[in-house]
Order: C-alpha cells, then structure tokens, then sequence
C-alpha cells in the first residue's frame, strides 16, 4: 500500500503550541532546555508533496498546503527540502526523493520562529526562511499583518488593507513588494478588513480577498501565491496566524469550476443547480455515464458556516476585560432564532433549526458592562430557503458615544417571498428588543458592546437575520472583548440536483464548501437504493516529475476492491497493489506513477479475482 501525495503534515510533531504557551512552557535559563518553534509552506506549482526538514522537525506538504508551528529543542541543524518522486516500480510509488534545496547548516536558537516558504518550479525552485522572535506578551488591542510575495512570474504589487469597499488610492497602499520581498508588519484595528492587490501605481484590483473578519488578535502572515489552477487571477493569498495551518483564500470576485458525472444508474438525465437557482443550471441534461464540462459556480448564500439541522455545530470564544482580565468561563450563547443555547463557558455543541442564525457570544464585567461578538450560521433545510439579510449600515465595529443615536438600514429577500425588508425586527444584545420594525430605525443604545440583529420570518415559518457588532464608550468602564475563534468562515455552495426539466423533482440539495478558483467534480452515484454524490476537488496544478493516479468506486453493484498496476500484459502476480479495500463511494486519493504504459487491474478486495 504506498503513500499517497497528500500526505500527513508532519512525521515528527511537538506539542503545536501558541506563541504565548511556548514561553510560559519553556525557559533558557537554569539548566532548562530551550525551544524553538518551525512550520513550512509548499507554493511549487509543479512541484510534488515535499519533505522539508527544519532542524530537528521533519514535515510533509502537498502543493498548497502548510502546517501550523510544532517546537524542537534549540541547537545546530539543517533546513533541507525535497520533492517525493516515484522510484524503479509502482509498487511504493515515494521510494526516491529529489534534492530541491541542499542542506544548509542553521543555528536553531531558543525562543524564535522559523518559517520556511517554497515556491517558483522544479525547474526554478525557490525558497526564503523568516526568522522571529517569539513574542513575550501578544497585544490583544491589535492585529499584525505583513506581507511575502512568493508568486514567481506574477510581477510587482501594491498591497492595499482597508476597511471593507473603501476607495483605492495612493493613500491606502500598505506595501509594494517584488517577488522574494518581504513587508514590515503593519498594526491594524481588530476590526474587519478587506486586502487587494493591484500593478504598481494602479487602483484596479488584480486580487479581492472580500471582508476579512480578524476572530482574534495577533500576528497575520499573509503569502501570495502563483495561481495553478484555471482561473484568470494571476494570484491566490494564503492566510498564516500563530495557532494554525494556513488558510488559501481565492479571489472573491472568482468562481469555483464545478463538472458534473453522471453515474447513478436508477435515474434519468438530470440537471445541476447551484444556489438554489433554477432558472440557470450549471449543466443541463447530463445522460447516465456522461461527464459535463466545467460550469461556474459562485457562493451567495450569506456568509457564515452552513450546516444541516442534524449535525451539532461547535463553537468556541473568548472573552478578555481589561479590569477583570479572562471571562471566558462565563460566556453566554444565544441564537437569534432558538434563544438561549448555553450559559458559562467558552466551548458548546448544539443543534440549530432551520434558518440564517445570528449566534452571539456575550460576556459581562464586575461593572455590568457587556461585550459581545457574533457569527451568522446558515442551517440548511429541504425546501425552503431561509431569507437573506444583509445589514448595510453602520460598519461592524462602529463605535460611538454613551447618547448618540444611530442609524440602522438592512435590507431582507426571500426567494418565495420576495422583499421582506419591512418587516424585519431588531433586537439587541445587551438592551432586548429594540421595539422597532422596518429596513431603517435609530436607537439610542447603553453602554457595551452590542450584537444588534436584524430578523425576519417568510411565510413558511423560516426566519432569516444578521448581526453588526457596535460599540457604545461612556468613559467609565471598557467592555470586555469578545471573540468567536470557531466555527470558521467557509466558502459554502448550496449543490442541487434534479431530473432534467423538472426542477420540482429535487433528487440532492446539499452545501458544499468550494474555493474560489479552483476545480471540483461531482459524482452522482447509487448507493443503497439512495441517490448519493460526492465532491471531489481535482488536482489543478500539472506535477513536473510524474503523473498521478486516482480511483473512486462510484457503484453499488461492486464490493470493496483492490486496485493493481503491471506492466501491460503482465500477469496480476507481477503486478503491484497500490490501493487496497476501496468500498462503494470511497476515492482512493493520489498516487504516483513514473513515465511508462500500465495496466490497470481491479479485483474483489482481498483477492487476485478480475472484476
């Protein structure tokens, strides 16, 4: 059974801890051993999965991936990177490495962060390595960002950070990088941002990261990255804090490229649908057996998580008061639909019900002053799609004086209603019910930090909201700060599959999570008696040293299989095992072949018998 390309982030992992927890664990003086902290990132667009050792830490990339920090003990090491090629057979298709960064010797010292970056190609490999100091105390009022251009052949850049829809100009140019520069960290508000990336001198956006909600404080490494899939943006960004792995994040104005294959026997032609749409399809009279071409697929469901009324959904947040210091144990849910979930914590599991949720996080002070934070989660039903709001104003994360007034405006439609933007309902966090309806009101709000919701019901019975995070400053007492840390934004697709021209007929209605600009396929299958699918994320970039193979049992009809490869006409016994015990609507993920012809034998699971 070989390993397949993508493989686990790290053969050799300490704790992973955050910068905080690595200096409260360990010291340098005293006899005590000393630490250092490493991660890595691999944006080779032709590259294989790598082994890249820093010191004593040996970690394992596929192609746009990267791993969080794990610690070592401080000493002289290496940093070295290889690619996983095949070697002489299939049968162990990771047998040979080749050298894409020889060893260079490095002193590994206490107390400092090793972050090594590769990129370019096989053929022009490239790599840089920041150095940091681990921080002793993090500043929980701010939030640090710095910028590395690792986008070989893309060209220089200006980095705009700005609140979310502001003007472009010279003004908002935060850094200009060429390829291999690194910027100065900049400090920014805990508030939400939105990145862009333009040619140097010009206000037209190459690259739109959308809103960016920061969740918590601290220090954001943000790396640009040479695009490998079909989109036409030249550059994807990939999101680095100090307590996790990397995050990529696509163009926000791109869509995800979605094919569509037709392998569930018991039905007709069937057509395929994104975001609830009917009147466009994404592929239109797929026969059984056949494979559409690439559509687009764009998510517009309200921004948030989505989940399923039967899962539980996992929070998690904390909460810090510059009088009281942490609240967390005492954190308060609420859900804007189901009321109170849980009291005094910073951790609950729940189920929600159908509908857009405002689910907020509070926490009070010794003082009775309040703070609060907010996420949108979207529970998914069968037939009817909760309404969209959106509030337009004020900004999340306005702050006012104890006294103002404010204004609110939202708006609020229902794709069987229409426009319900006169009866939406607005609530707060901290002063109940704002005894106020309509798509604009004023309020006058008390002291602390306010989730205000916006909410409205259709005619089904399904309700719909959002919240805006706002804060009221008397002077006297600062409310505690609150963040949710999960569940995570996600770029979620509502995928709807039908008969052919019966948009009633709804045989799937599932969300996805697809990012922008890159490739899927979905599967239709049987799988006992049910209509099933299945989304698979193709492999965008082309790998410069080998090719790779992939297998899904997409039928019902067959059990579990074994999967040989052999030299073409060979007998089975010379041939090698590469995927073993694959059942009915599993996919085997990637394996690797070298140049050459193969046959490709498919038995029972567990014998040599043909199927």
């Amino acid at each position: 059974m070989p390993s397949f390309f993508n493989r686990a982030r790290a053969r050799h992992v300490a704790a992973l801890l955050s910068a905080g927890l690595f200096l409260n664990a360990c010291g340098s003086s005293g006899g005590q051993d000393t630490f250092y902290l490493a991660r890595a990132l691999n944006l080779v667009t032709d590259s294989p999965g790598q082994a890249i050792d820093i010191g004593e830490l040996n970690f394992e990339v596929s192609f746009g991936a990267g791993t969080g920090y794990s610690s070592a003990f401080a000493g002289s090491g290496n940093i070295e990177v290889r690619a996983f090629v095949p070697g002489a057979t299939p049968g162990d298709p990771f047998e040979d490495t080749l050298v894409l960064k020889a060893a260079e010797t490095v002193d590994f010292t206490d107390g400092t962060s090793y972050t090594v970056i590769n990129y370019g190609t096989v053929a022009d490999f490239r790599s840089m390595t920041i150095v940091s100091p681990v921080p002793d105390v993090i500043d929980t009022s701010t939030i640090q960002l710095q910028f590395v251009h690792a986008a070989l052949g893309a060209g220089n850049v200006d980095i705009h950070v700005t609140e979310p829809g502001a003007t472009l100009g010279a003004g908002t140019v935060t850094a200009s990088l060429g390829v291999g520069q690194i910027s100065a960290l900049s400090t920014e508000a805990v508030t939400d941002y939105q990145i862009r990336l333009t040619a140097p001198g010009s206000t037209s956006a190459i690259f739109d990261s959308g809103t960016i909600s920061p969740g918590t404080p601290g220090n954001r490494l943000f790396v640009i990255g040479k695009t490998a899939g079909p989109t036409s943006v030249p550059v994807f960004l990939v999101r680095w804090t100090t307590q996790a792995a990397p995050i990529a994040l696509g163009d926000v104005n791109t869509p995800a490229f979605v094919r569509f294959l037709h392998l569930a026997s018991s039905t007709g032609a069937l057509d395929f649908f994104a975001e609830d749409d009917y009147q466009n399809p994404v592929a239109t009279n797929t026969a059984f057996g056949d494979l559409s071409d690439y559509g687009e697929v764009r998510d517009s469901l309200p921004d948030g998580v989505t989940a399923s009324p039967t899962f539980n959904v996992n929070f998690s947040a904390s909460a810090v008061d510059a009088e009281d210091g942490d609240l967390t144990s005492g954190i308060s849910w609420a859900s804007s639909i189901d009321g109170p979930l849980a009291d005094g914590g910073g951790e609950i599991s729940t189920t929600l019900t159908e509908g857009n949720h405002s689910v907020v996080a509070t926490a009070t002070d010794t003082a009775g002053t309040m703070g609060a934070a907010a996420i949108r989660v979207a529970i998914l039903g069968a037939d009817n799609a909760a309404p969209f709001v959106n509030i337009l104003s004020p900004p999340n994360g306005t702050e006012v004086l104890s006294g103002t007034s404010i204004s609110f405006t939202a708006s609020a439609d229902d794709s069987e209603d229409g426009d319900l933007a006169g009866s939406l309902a607005w609530s707060s966090s901290i002063d109940g019910d704002l005894a106020a309806t309509g798509s604009s009101i004023s309020a006058t709000l008390s002291p602390g930090i306010h989730a205000v919701t916006a909410s409205v019901a259709d005619t089904g019975g399904i309700t719909g909201s959002e919240s805006v995070i706002v804060s009221i400053v008397d002077g006297s007492n600062t409310a505690p700060d609150v963040s949710i840390d999960s569940p995570d934004f996600t770029n979620v697709v509502e995928i709807d599959v039908t008969l052919a021209s019966d948009p009633d007929s709804v045989l799937l209605q599932n969300p996805y999570e697809l990012q922008n600009g890159l490739t899927y396929t979905l599967f239709a299958n049987d799988l006992a008696d049910t209509f099933g699918a299945t989304m698979l994320t193709d492999a965008a970039q082309k790998v410069a040293t080998h090719s790779l193979i992939r297998v899904v049992n997409a039928s019902d009809l067959a059990a579990a299989v074994d999967i040989y490869i052999g030299a073409p006409g060979g007998a089975i016994a010379d041939a090698a095992l590469v995927f073993s015990n694959l059942p009915a609507g599993f996919d085997s993920g990637s394996g690797a072949l070298g140049a050459g012809d193969y046959d490709i034998l498919l038995t029972t699971a567990g014998t040599t018998d043909i199927v």
